[in-house]
């Protein structure tokens, strides 16, 4: 299981030798570090998981819920700005799961999703110009929806 929280990036596993205990696997030493997880750290440079925490599946039940419990945010990418998240590479994998979304749910025709949440905060929504759904392009309210020579126009002007 991938579990990205505000301060790191685990991988669990059920632990192949230790019955009842999971292994918490971690891309960096700095990450494994700031996971508030209480297990000893093993550094393996030569592994696909450099760094390793060996904890009990209830110790780590009652981590997650505390983790739950501890949630403050309305946004997670801007809960990272402050934590070794920010830097790691959070957004592609976001980026990642978003371009299989739209993939998934509006076909390969579609650039993009008309979520007004991509990149920012809700509380810019005010800035941003409003996505239609009668013609499925981004205009103010004011202006008519475009028709389908337009939209090719448009894109062939971008490019």
């Amino acid at each position: 299981m991938w579990i990205f929280t505000s301060n790191e990036f685990l991988s669990v596993v059920r632990h192949r030798d230790k019955p009842e205990h999971l292994m918490i696997r971690f891309r960096s030493r700095a990450q494994a570090e700031a996971c508030t997880l209480d297990g000893e750290i093993t550094i393996t440079p030569t592994a696909d998981y450099v760094a390793r925490k060996t904890v009990r599946e209830s110790d780590f039940v009652s981590w997650m819920i505390t983790q739950t419990a501890e949630l403050q945010y309305d946004n997670f990418k801007n809960s990272t700005q402050d934590t070794l998240m920010h830097e790691a590479p959070l957004m592609k994998v976001w980026q990642c799961m978003y371009d299989w979304q739209n993939e998934t749910e509006y076909g390969s025709s579609m650039d993009y999703h008309p979520s007004s949440a991509f990149w920012h905060d809700y509380n810019d929504d005010a800035h941003m110009r409003n996505f239609c759904e009668d013609c499925w392009s981004f205009h103010d309210q004011k202006e008519e929806c475009l028709t389908e020579q337009q939209k090719e126009e448009e894109s062939s002007n971008d490019q």
